[in-house]
């Protein structure tokens, strides 16, 4: 995720933008994600679970996924989807994926 300030330089000059509460507390909400999950990497809170891939048509497995949900203290187990993007964007995939 962009910050909005960084969003506004790359659109080049003249780009206007406004602050709101609502940007505020997703940056809020996004920090307090990240800080988490680097908590989470040390704590190993995070799960590997394997879900297998199907040929539809045959209904034969022909692979795997690996997915990594977080077992949070607080809020339970989070489905990868709400966290992947965060992990790609600050690097933190790279020591979840060892």
């Amino acid at each position: 995720m962009l910050s909005e300030e960084y969003l506004a330089k790359q659109e080049g000059k003249n780009d206007i933008r406004f602050f709101s509460k609502e940007i505020m507390t997703h940056s809020a909400d996004r920090l307090m994600m990240e800080a988490g999950l680097r908590h989470a990497l040390h704590r190993n809170e995070l799960c590997l679970h394997y879900q297998p891939k199907l040929d539809v048509a045959t209904g034969q497995i022909v692979g795997v996924e690996a997915l990594f949900p977080w077992n949070h203290p607080v809020l339970e187990l989070l489905s990868p989807l709400r966290f992947i993007a965060l992990t790609e964007g600050t690097g933190l995939i790279v020591p979840i994926g060892r």
